[in-house]
C-alpha cells in the first residue's frame, strides 16, 4: 500500500514514475499528494505560476490518473506551495497522509517521496504517532559517505531535518549518486512510444518536454523510478 508524494510540476521523471507505479500489479496506490517547486527554478523553467506549483502538480497527477483509467483511482491532494515547518505547511495533503496512515488496512504502508519532504514533515507534526505506521522512501541527499547539497534536500532542509533527525519514522534514503543511475535510452523510449500511441506516447512526450537549459542526449534519467524499483 502506497502514498505517492512528489513535485509533479518539476522534472517529468516524476510523472513517468507515477505511471510506472500505478501500472505495477504488486502495489496498491491509495493516495497521491503533490509538493511545490523552488520558485526560482520554476521561473527558469517557464512556469505560469511559480508560486502555485503544488497546484500545477495536482493537475498533472490528476491527468495521469485519468489517462490510466483505473477501476478504483486513488485520491490526488495538493500540498503546500511554501516550504518549512510552520503552520503554513499544514495542508490538505498533510492531513490526507495522516488519515491514510491511521486507516486500518492489512497491507503495510510505504510513503514514496520524490521531492522535498514538506508534506511528510507536516503530517508528522500533525500526528507524530504515524511514524510507527509507515516507512518513508525518499529520493534526496548527496552521495555517501561525504553527503553534500542536493535539490530535494536543500529546497526544504528544515523538513528533511524534522523527518530524518527529529521523528521516529523509518527512512529508506536513495541519494543522488544512486538515483542518477536509473536511466532509459531514448531509442527504447521511442520504441515504446511507437508501439502505443496512447499512454506510452503521452508519457514519452512528458519526458522529452524539458526547459531549454536541459540538454537531452542518448539517455534520459528517470531517477524517481528508483522508488518504484524498491516497492514493486
Amino acid at each position: 500500500r502506497l502514498i505517492v508524494d512528489n513535485d509533479f510540476a518539476g522534472d517529468p521523471d516524476g510523472i513517468a514514475a507515477l505511471v510506472h507505479q500505478l501500472l505495477s500489479p504488486t502495489t496498491h496506490v491509495s493516495l497521491i499528494t503533490t509538493s511545490a517547486l523552488d520558485q526560482t527554478l520554476a521561473r527558469m523553467a517557464g512556469a505560469e505560476r511559480p508560486d502555485r506549483t503544488a497546484q500545477a502538480g495536482f493537475n498533472l497527477a490528476g491527468e495521469t490518473v485519468r489517462r490510466i483509467k483505473l477501476a478504483t483511482p486513488p485520491a490526488v491532494v495538493a500540498g503546500a506551495d511554501t516550504f518549512g515547518v510552520s503552520q503554513a505547511q499544514v495542508s490538505a495533503a498533510a492531513e490526507a497522509i495522516v488519515a491514510e496512515a491511521n486507516r486500518s488496512d492489512p497491507l503495510s504502508l510505504f510513503l514514496t517521496c520524490g521531492g522535498p519532504l514538506t508534506n511528510v514533515a507536516a503530517a508528522l507534526r500533525i500526528d507524530p504517532s504515524i511514524a510507527t505506521k509507515m516507512t518513508v522512501i525518499w529520493i534526496g541527499g548527496g552521495g555517501y559517505p561525504a553527503g553534500g547539497p542536493e535539490y530535494n534536500l536543500m529546497t526544504d532542509l528544515e523538513s528533511a531535518r524534522l523527518v530524518i533527525e527529529r521523528s521516529q519514522v523509518p527512512v529508506w534514503q536513495i541519494p543522488e549518486t544512486t538515483y542518477r543511475t536509473v536511466t532509459l535510452a531514448f531509442s527504447e523510449l521511442e520504441w515504446i512510444a511507437r508501439r502505443d500511441k496512447g499512454l506510452a506516447l503521452w508519457t514519452y512526450e512528458r519526458l522529452t518536454d524539458v526547459p531549454s537549459f536541459v540538454k537531452l542526449d542518448g539517455a534520459r534519467g528517470i531517477g524517481d523510478s528508483a522508488m518504484v524499483l524498491l516497492t514493486a
